[in-house]
């Protein structure tokens, strides 16, 4: 490195930066032109629905002021045994990144190693 970069704790600062690796192999995105309109796609699992999400990224994806499209939504699925959403990297979208309700959540696999970031959100 050109310049010295100190990283630690000095006195009661933390001034360690935090770094993650927002890419996957598989990606679900918005088109391009959802940037201007904040409005891109978005993954929805409905009643009896069931989905494993792992090692993906999500970006450009929700729709801004539209409540319910968030990028990863579990909506009133009931029984959601076996569905998770694990090492997923969800960033610079448009609402919420993950959202799940109404759902049995002693069955739902909690979202252990995700990341997200810039996330926009509904009033």
């Amino acid at each position: 490195m050109t310049y010295q970069h100190y990283s630690g704790v000095h006195e009661t600062v933390d001034e360690r930066g935090e770094v993650a690796m927002l890419t996957r192999n598989i990606v679900v995105q918005g088109d391009v032109g959802s940037n201007a309109t904040r409005f891109g796609g978005h993954i929805m699992v409905l009643k009896d629905g069931h989905a494993v999400l792992q090692g993906v990224e999500v970006q450009r994806c929700g729709q801004f002021g539209v409540i319910g499209r968030y990028p990863i939504h579990f909506h009133c699925v009931g029984d959601a045994q076996g569905s998770a959403v694990l090492d997923c990297s969800i960033h610079h979208n448009f609402q919420r990144a993950l959202t799940v309700h109404c759902i049995l959540c002693s069955s739902f696999c909690s979202p252990v190693s995700r990341l997200h970031s810039n996330e926009s959100t509904h009033n």
